[in-house]
């Protein structure tokens, strides 16, 4: 393969050469490493940079970025140092310090890379035109004019992309760890994936697993974050790390409710301030718990854009080595170029996709089902009331769609268990939180029930036995203090 380094004094090709663009993004990478990834999945290799000194500091900044280093502009210029080639950065005025000019924000450190790979595909398009005229003029032979073209098309369409293809016998060998790690986590009674908290979840999943994206829907107030952030308190609590990306709440805020979530106080208490000397004590002694686990929050609401979460999310895999990724929500995410509520979320649906892909471990978006549940006399959820996008269930393995009878129970509306035929008209039991698996491509389609306690955010698969929603016409929240059982009183509760 021709690279597009490759020294030549034509003319023609001089104008796909951008040496101030190629420093500028090593520039760049040096003060942004979470973005070091993303560009990297972008660009094919070193041979893009046609600037010398340009490509010594990408060779550098990729060996450290392999090598789980901490990246500053010093590090990498201690490194070309190692490598002795620090004259040639010096002779070039290459000094990595900041530059105004340089690209500073994801988007447009990607468009920069996007730039210098298009002036390397044209590069090597030019040269390849050069010989393919020099061919004709030489009256090659029609085996050789079609090899020229081949290569061409060979190394447009591979640029930028790693590699392709995978043996029988490495696709074999890994289907061969998959299983043994299966029949492990089986003998110890553990999930074969990141565990959820739910034992009766992970028999028909396994758990969440390396190759899964899972969305996990609901409509506003059915418990989403609630649902998603005991998710997460499960694994990390495991000894799974957790990355959670929040675009509605900051670190704190979502901190306080995995705090109602372990003391079993109101998160509406603790945050209007309504607990006494005891409950502080309580509330001191959970953070510092929280605080001991693999739990890290991304920590700026108003950044939305997908590539910059996947940046974020890829450092903190090669940093923290984080086995488990929660978006809260997928329809607040943006991505560039796209306005429009379903082509928007159409495209960021593949982007979150991709990044589970690249990264390798299980990702949860949250996402909102839309109004359609509200007007029919049936309001559990189906797949197909995920909101503006099909693309949401094309993309996810796993498509868990939450509902909760008490929030119906409040509004006097009457629903009856489906579990035990509509004719025989059995009420929910108190408490009780469904998860559908509306799609499970490596498992069954069920529903798997849960206790919850929405005003701490507690779950479990054990039921205190509370009397069915329609004999208690005045309930408002279980476990409530206005009548209904306290948590205290129960003795069997799940916690």
């Amino acid at each position: 393969m021709k690279t597009a380094h490759k020294a030549t004094s034509s003319d023609s090709l001089a104008k796909f050469v951008d040496v101030y663009q190629e420093r500028l993004l090593v520039t760049a990478l040096a003060h942004h490493p979470a973005m070091i990834a993303p560009v990297q999945k972008l660009l094919p290799g070193t041979e893009v940079f046609q600037d010398e000194a340009a490509r010594i500091c990408y060779e550098c900044i990729s060996e450290l970025h392999r090598e789980g280093e901490i990246i500053r502009p010093h590090a990498v210029l201690t490194r070309v140092r190692a490598r002795g080639r620090f004259e040639t950065l010096k002779a070039a005025k290459l000094s990595l310090a900041f530059d105004e000019m340089a690209p500073n924000k994801p988007v447009e450190i990607i468009d920069c890379a996007e730039g210098i790979l298009s002036l390397f595909r044209r590069y090597n398009a030019s040269e390849f035109n050069l010989d393919l005229n020099k061919q004709l003029s030489n009256e090659a032979s029609d085996t050789e004019l079609i090899d020229t073209c081949q290569n061409i098309l060979k190394v447009l369409t591979l640029s930028g992309l790693g590699k392709l293809e995978k043996s029988s016998k490495e696709a074999a060998m890994e289907a061969l760890g998959k299983v043994n790690k299966s029949m492990a986590a089986r003998k110890t009674g553990k999930a074969v994936g990141v565990p959820s908290g739910s034992s009766k979840l992970d028999r028909y999943t396994g758990g969440w697993q390396e190759d899964q994206l899972i969305i996990l829907a609901g409509r506003p107030g059915s418990g989403k974050t609630s649902c998603a952030l005991d998710f997460a308190l499960a694994a990390a609590g495991a000894g799974h790390p957790v990355g959670f990306f929040s675009m509605e709440m900051p670190a704190a805020q979502l901190m306080v409710r995995l705090a109602a979530n372990l003391t079993g106080i109101e998160y509406r208490r603790i945050r209007n301030g309504e607990v006494d000397l005891e409950d502080y004590k309580r509330i001191e002694n959970a953070l510092a718990e929280l605080a001991k686990l693999p739990l890290y929050f991304f920590d700026d609401t108003a950044v939305k854009d997908v590539y910059r979460l996947e940046a974020i999310a890829s450092e903190w895999r090669r940093i923290h080595k984080v086995e488990l990724i929660i978006i809260d929500y997928i329809q607040y995410l943006e991505i560039r170029g796209h306005t429009k509520g379903y082509d928007r979320v159409t495209e960021v649906t593949k982007a979150v996709k991709t990044m589970q892909r690249n990264l390798k471990i299980p990702v949860i978006a949250l996402a909102q089902l839309s109004r359609a549940t509200e007007g029919r006399s049936d309001p559990r959820p189906k797949d197909s009331d995920l909101k503006e996008s099909g693309q949401l269930e094309q993309d996810a393995s796993l498509i868990i769609g939450l509902f909760n009878p008490e929030y119906y129970a409040r509004k006097n509306i009457t629903l009856y268990d489906e579990q035990y035929g509509e004719e025989n008209k059995v009420p929910f039991k108190q408490g009780t939180y469904c998860l559908y698996l509306l799609k499970n491509r490596d498992g069954d389609v069920v529903r798997v029930d849960r206790f919850a306690h929405l005003a701490t955010g507690r779950f479990s698969d054990q039921f205190p036995g509370f009397q069915p929603l329609e004999t208690n016409p005045n309930y408002s929240t279980p476990m409530s203090s206005e009548g209904n059982l306290t948590l205290e009183k129960v003795e069997d509760a799940p916690f």
